[in-house]
């Protein structure tokens, strides 16, 4: 198997899309429509909800977006970062942020933080026992936290997860 490092955006877009985790989706509330691109195992799905409820709530708010900057307007959210630096665009995309761009051609876009804390737990340190130090984080919960775990650690497209159905009634 030949390891694939991603030397531009749609490299790494394309790359990604070879996991069952990576999401793509077209966005037709503004026309000409979004595209957006996120790995699903790393973002928060009740805030990407949330986020997208407001905007179909208020369609007129959509109708005024007219370039990636106006998405800081309309979406609730303080961090919405636009840029082309493909560095800065991977290093965000594998801690759980979403790509939202204009074109599927254009390496400009918007970053907006819909970070997860999936398998995050608060500290159960002791006070009169003792307890062996060592990594708080342990592969014991559903698939999806579990993959989250693995890709904050491991920065690369190359992490694919495939979902087979082995039996469907």
């Amino acid at each position: 198997m030949t390891i694939k490092s991603a030397s531009g955006l749609e490299e790494l877009i394309e790359l990604s899309k070879r996991s069952s985790d990576f999401k793509s989706h077209r966005l037709s509330i503004t026309d000409p429509p979004l595209y957006m691109n996120y790995y699903s195992t790393l973002i928060d799905d009740n805030r990407l909800q949330q986020l997208f409820s407001t905007v179909l709530q208020s369609p007129d708010s959509a109708s005024n977006i007219r370039e990636l900057s106006d998405l800081r307007s309309i979406f609730p959210i303080d961090d919405i970062e636009i840029t082309d630096c493909f560095d800065v665009i991977q290093s965000k995309l594998f801690k759980g942020y979403a790509i939202i761009r204009w074109d599927e051609n254009t390496d400009t876009c918007a970053l907006i933080p819909l970070v997860s804390d999936k398998g995050i737990r608060k500290s159960n340190e002791t006070e009169n026992e003792f307890s062996v130090l060592g990594p708080k984080i342990g592969f014991v919960e559903d698939l999806d936290t579990n993959i989250h775990l693995i890709r904050m650690q491991l920065n690369s497209p190359n992490l694919i997860v495939k979902e087979l159905t082995i039996l469907s009634f």
